[in-house]
C-alpha cells in the first residue's frame, strides 16, 4: 500500500491518541494530516486530497457523528468519497454502529490492535480502488 499517497486525516482531540494513531500510519508508509479540532476537518478537506478519515467519536465541539454528517454533506461538493473510520471508547459502542449506519467504513473500539488497525486502512484503500 506504500504506493498511496493521499494523505489520510486523524481527527482526535486526545493528542496522545492523535500522536500514536499518526505514526503508526507513517511507520507504515502512509501521509498523514492530524487535527485535534473537528471544527477544522472541512477546510482541511477542501485543500486536500483526503479520501480516509479516522476520526475519535467523543470531541468537544462536534462529535464524531456529526463530523460524519458533515463530510457526508461535502462529498457532493468536493466531487470525491470519503471513507471514515471511526474511534470509540469502551462505553460508546452505540455511537459506533449509529456511525456505520451513517455510512461510517468501520469502527474500531479502543485501545485497538495496532495490526487491526492498519489492516482496517489498507482495505478501506482497496475499496477505493474498486471501480
Amino acid at each position: 500500500m506504500a504506493d498511496y499517497q493521499n494523505p489520510i486525516l486523524i481527527v482526535d482531540d486526545d493528542s496522545l491518541i492523535l500522536e500514536t494513531v499518526t505514526d503508526v500510519l507513517r511507520m507504515e508508509g502512509f501521509n498523514t494530516i492530524g487535527t485535534t479540532d473537528s471544527l477544522s476537518v472541512p477546510s482541511i478537506l477542501e485543500a486536500n486530497p483526503v479520501e480516509i478519515v479516522v476520526s475519535d467519536v467523543n470531541m468537544p465541539n462536534m462529535d464524531g457523528l456529526q463530523l460524519l454528517d458533515e463530510i457526508n454533506k461535502l462529498e457532493p461538493k468536493l466531487g470525491r468519497h470519503f471513507l471514515v473510520i471511526i474511534l470509540t471508547g469502551t462505553g460508546n459502542e452505540w455511537k459506533a454502529l449509529e456511525a456505520v449506519k451513517k455510512g461510517a467504513f468501520q469502527y474500531l473500539s479502543k485501545p485497538f490492535n495496532i495490526d487491526y488497525f492498519t489492516n482496517t486502512v489498507k482495505r478501506a484503500i482497496l475499496q477505493l480502488r474498486l471501480p
